[in-house]
Protein backbone atom coordinates (compact mmCIF):
# COMPACT_ATOMS: atom_id res chain seq x y z
CA UNK A 1 0.00 0.00 0.00
CA UNK A 2 3.06 2.20 0.08
CA UNK A 3 2.82 2.95 -3.49
CA UNK A 4 -0.97 3.73 -3.72
CA UNK A 5 -2.05 7.70 -4.25
CA UNK A 6 -5.57 8.73 -4.66
CA UNK A 7 -6.92 11.04 -7.55
CA UNK A 8 -7.84 14.54 -6.18
CA UNK A 9 -11.67 13.49 -6.46
CA UNK A 10 -11.20 10.03 -4.41
CA UNK A 11 -9.62 12.14 -1.74
CA UNK A 12 -12.07 14.88 -1.63
CA UNK A 13 -14.28 12.41 -1.38
CA UNK A 14 -13.20 10.11 1.30
CA UNK A 15 -11.50 13.63 3.21
CA UNK A 16 -15.20 14.95 3.55
CA UNK A 17 -16.54 10.90 4.36
CA UNK A 18 -14.02 10.93 7.00
CA UNK A 19 -14.37 14.45 8.28
CA UNK A 20 -18.36 13.50 8.96
CA UNK A 21 -17.53 10.38 10.42
CA UNK A 22 -18.60 8.21 7.86
CA UNK A 23 -17.56 4.50 8.66
CA UNK A 24 -16.55 2.90 5.05
CA UNK A 25 -14.01 0.18 4.00
CA UNK A 26 -11.75 0.04 0.88
CA UNK A 27 -12.99 -3.42 -0.55
CA UNK A 28 -10.52 -2.70 -3.62
CA UNK A 29 -9.14 0.03 -6.10
CA UNK A 30 -12.37 1.83 -6.86
CA UNK A 31 -14.49 -0.08 -4.68
CA UNK A 32 -15.77 0.69 -1.36
CA UNK A 33 -18.08 -0.09 1.05
CA UNK A 34 -20.47 2.71 3.61
CA UNK A 35 -22.10 1.16 6.38
CA UNK A 36 -25.25 0.08 6.05
CA UNK A 37 -24.94 -1.02 2.45
CA UNK A 38 -25.69 -4.21 1.52
CA UNK A 39 -22.51 -6.52 0.17
CA UNK A 40 -22.43 -9.88 -1.29
CA UNK A 41 -20.14 -12.30 0.45
CA UNK A 42 -19.41 -10.45 3.62
CA UNK A 43 -20.56 -10.72 7.06
CA UNK A 44 -22.06 -7.59 9.03
CA UNK A 45 -20.31 -4.23 8.52
CA UNK A 46 -19.04 -3.73 12.35
CA UNK A 47 -17.52 -7.59 11.98
CA UNK A 48 -15.70 -6.64 8.96
CA UNK A 49 -14.98 -3.14 9.96
CA UNK A 50 -13.16 -4.20 13.06
CA UNK A 51 -11.02 -6.99 10.63
CA UNK A 52 -9.37 -4.02 8.13
CA UNK A 53 -6.19 -3.45 8.18
CA UNK A 54 -6.06 0.94 9.00
CA UNK A 55 -3.71 3.02 6.26
CA UNK A 56 -2.73 6.37 6.14
CA UNK A 57 -2.76 7.34 2.50
CA UNK A 58 -2.52 10.63 1.37
CA UNK A 59 -2.58 12.05 4.85
CA UNK A 60 -6.47 10.43 5.07
CA UNK A 61 -6.94 7.37 7.33
CA UNK A 62 -8.27 4.86 5.22
CA UNK A 63 -9.49 0.87 6.48
CA UNK A 64 -8.74 -1.24 3.91
CA UNK A 65 -10.39 -4.97 3.83
CA UNK A 66 -7.99 -7.91 4.12
CA UNK A 67 -7.14 -9.52 0.93
CA UNK A 68 -9.02 -12.78 1.95
CA UNK A 69 -12.29 -11.17 2.71
CA UNK A 70 -12.08 -9.34 -0.73
CA UNK A 71 -11.67 -12.76 -2.28
CA UNK A 72 -14.21 -14.30 -0.59
CA UNK A 73 -16.81 -11.35 -1.48
CA UNK A 74 -15.44 -11.55 -5.34
CA UNK A 75 -16.26 -15.27 -5.14
CA UNK A 76 -19.97 -14.72 -3.80
CA UNK A 77 -20.86 -12.18 -6.32
CA UNK A 78 -19.95 -14.68 -9.33
CA UNK A 79 -20.34 -11.59 -11.64
CA UNK A 80 -17.52 -12.17 -14.23
CA UNK A 81 -15.20 -9.40 -13.63
CA UNK A 82 -14.99 -10.45 -10.30
CA UNK A 83 -14.08 -13.69 -11.20
CA UNK A 84 -11.57 -12.93 -13.68
CA UNK A 85 -9.95 -10.91 -10.78
CA UNK A 86 -9.68 -14.09 -8.76
CA UNK A 87 -6.33 -15.77 -10.69
CA UNK A 88 -4.66 -12.68 -9.77
CA UNK A 89 -5.77 -12.72 -6.12
CA UNK A 90 -5.35 -16.06 -4.96
CA UNK A 91 -2.06 -16.20 -6.74
CA UNK A 92 -1.11 -13.36 -4.31
CA UNK A 93 -2.50 -14.48 -1.11
CA UNK A 94 -0.12 -17.89 -2.01
CA UNK A 95 2.44 -15.85 -2.29
CA UNK A 96 2.05 -14.27 1.20
CA UNK A 97 2.02 -17.29 2.46
CA UNK A 98 4.82 -19.26 1.25
CA UNK A 99 7.08 -16.25 2.19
Amino acid sequence: MDDFALTSAERALLAALTARGVRFLLVGLGAAVLEGAPVTGLGPFDAEYARAVERTIDGIPIRVLPLERIVASKRATNRPKDLAALPALEATLLARRQQ
